[in-house]
């Protein structure tokens, strides 16, 4: 998945992902890692653009380090109510990785670009990831 959001970011430019770069359905049991991407998986992607890829089930999301901040999301954070901000391991750290009602934490964020990658993502075949940017 990392290779490709690379390659959609380095095919489109950096004035369309001025915004987001970001993906829709990854599965993590089938990416060949057998994990959910972390920020530092994002973080190859990009570090100056905020990178957002959400699961399948759509009850995780992922978040580079730039979105990590700019959903001002540090390993002081709380887990909200009904939701889980993952870990590094042996700290409290957050490793990129929002669960349940955590994805809520950033949504806010990245609302506009999420309700444009449904509809982006309504029009294309519903079995295949989709990668888009706002702007």
């Amino acid at each position: 998945m990392v290779k490709e959001l690379k390659d959609w970011h380095a095919k489109n430019g950096t004035e369309m992902t001025k915004g987001w770069i970001f993906g829709m359905g990854y599965d993590d049991a089938v990416l060949k890692e057998g994990r959910h991407p972390t920020k530092e998986d994002l973080d190859k992607v990009s570090t100056d653009v905020p990178v957002v890829v959400v699961h399948i089930s759509g009850h995780f999301c992922v978040m580079n380090s730039k979105c990590l901040a700019m959903s001002k999301i540090t390993a002081v954070t709380p887990n909200p109510g009904g939701g889980i901000i993952r870990r590094m391991s042996g700290s409290e750290e957050p490793n990129g990785v929002l669960a349940s009602g955590a994805v809520e934490i950033g949504a806010a964020l990245f609302s506009t670009t999420l309700m444009r990658a449904l509809l982006y993502d309504l029009l294309q075949s519903h079995n295949q990831p989709n990668y888009i940017s706002r702007n």
